[in-house]
């Protein structure tokens, strides 16, 4: 079967187990297409049934989550479908304020249709996500909601907690025209901890439709990058002031926007093929990036490469990563202004091929270290204490047996090192990487490597 068509059998129930392994490595210097950033995607869905609207996103990641999402669509009573790989949204008959239980249950994003739908039809009702389980370890890892829930009270939303569910209605309130994103802060005085971010993008959604609003403090990084270039298109006034969101205007509903939007590429990918490429001493180049979000929003990325000797070139809209003679050895810090938690995994096993003993402490995910003990079945050393990590010099060996795929980073920070390593691992529970990795096979071929899938 091919890997692309696995994300959408996947979702169809069709294999109970996937595991996936390298066949044969012959790595090189590869040109890589990327899709759109499935976090974009997520919070424009948002945006679209928000404002009861029709819309194309042109270059959606073909991954499991957004077969998940064209389903939700369906049962809220809008219409969803890709076509030509380009994926067609229309909310302008949504009618339904329960968000179905199952499909809900299968992907993270589903929290953020809390305040779509309380926008859209004033109430909602929440039968909780799925997706990576990366929280707190006392949380049994479960991600956190109540962030989303209080941005949602300061708008108006009354909540209410049962036991299978959590329901929203809208209810009149004081009128709201700003919100500092500060106080969801673990620490008072930068933006610090894992809800920071979701109390961006809710307040985001919910404020569609007011005339001015202000975002103090806001996070920002790709995502709601793209929330703003895809409200300003729609007719927004969008301007950020130092770390303040200003968006002003009125926007029409119950419409067909008929310009397609285009998703930043996935920054996530970029890093995972670009770690990828300067583990093995090769060149990677990116096409037709958009340079201007992934500019700001890799900027603390790519000062972590300059640091670690790492060069990275823009030729127009193409971007060239480089591998150098030796990695710098760097201490590194993870919080919501520095680099994505979701790239930790892939700056930890690039250091091994560094020249000492560093740290890497991570202030977002605090307990996000599934991948190290499959690194280190592959030679790694690593030893974790509390939510730092030290990371040591290592040679990687062989390593032959299962794997497990614990979230997608995991399961791509051990495809990684499985390539790098030359191992000869299969990697269980391998749905994971479906959900957050577009045309994994196309790329991969593209690097010189070959992928097997087994599902049974």
């Amino acid at each position: 079967m091919e890997l692309e068509l696995l994300s959408k059998q996947y979702f169809l129930g069709v294999p109970k187990s996937v595991s996936l392994k390298v066949e044969n490595t012959n790595i090189h210097d590869g040109t890589l297409n990327i899709d759109g950033y499935k976090h974009s995607m997520v919070q424009i869905i948002s945006l679209i049934i928000a404002l009861k609207s029709s819309v194309i996103i042109k270059n959606p990641p073909l991954v499991s989550d957004t077969y998940v999402y064209i389903a939700i669509i369906n049962e809220l009573g809008g219409v969803a479908e890709l076509r030509n790989n380009m994926l067609y949204v229309d909310a302008r008959e949504i009618c339904h304020h329960n968000i179905p239980m199952l499909l809900g249950q299968m992907i993270h994003g589903s929290m953020y249709l809390c305040p779509a739908l309380s926008v859209a039809l004033g109430e909602f009702t929440y039968y909780g996500s799925g997706g990576c389980q990366i929280g707190d370890n006392e949380a049994n890892n479960s991600r956190p909601i109540q962030h989303i829930m209080e941005v949602l009270s300061k708008f108006g939303v009354h909540i209410s907690f049962a036991e299978k569910c959590i329901s929203g209605k809208m209810c009149p309130v004081e009128n709201i025209d700003e919100i500092d994103i500060m106080s969801f802060s673990t620490d008072a005085h930068t933006l610090s901890g894992p809800l920071v971010g979701g109390a961006t993008k809710t307040a985001l959604i919910l404020a569609v439709n007011k005339e001015r609003f202000v975002i103090k403090n806001a996070y920002l990084k790709t995502d709601v990058m793209d929330m703003l270039r895809f409200l300003d298109s729609i007719g927004k006034n969008v301007e950020i002031i130092g770390p303040d969101i200003i968006i002003q205007g009125a926007v029409k509903r119950n419409i067909v926007y008929e310009t397609p939007f285009s998703l930043t590429q996935c920054i996530s990918e970029i890093i995972t093929y670009s770690i990828l490429c300067l583990a093995s001493g090769k060149k990677v180049r990116f096409l037709n990036l958009n340079r201007t979000t992934i500019e700001r929003s890799l900027a603390p990325e790519f000062s972590l490469f300059k640091q670690m000797g790492v060069v990275t070139v823009w030729q127009g809209t193409d971007l060239i990563v480089y591998a150098p003679t030796k990695i710098n050895s760097i201490d590194i810090v993870v919080q919501p202004s520095t680099i994505q938690s979701d790239h930790h995994p892939f700056f930890a096993f690039l250091l091994l091929f560094g020249q000492k003993q560093v740290t890497l402490t991570e202030y977002v995910w605090k307990d996000r270290f599934k991948y190290i003990e499959n690194l280190q079945k592959m030679g790694a050393i690593i030893n974790v204490n509390g939510n730092q990590i030290t990371i040591t010099p290592s040679e990687l060996k062989k390593y032959e047996g299962n794997l497990p795929a614990l979230d997608v980073r995991s399961a791509a920070v051990t495809l990684v090192a499985s390539i790098v390593s030359r191992s000869h691992v299969d990697i269980i529970d391998a749905h994971h990487i479906f959900r957050g990795y577009s045309r994994l096979k196309q790329n991969m071929q593209e690097l010189g490597i070959e992928l097997v899938c087994d599902i049974s």
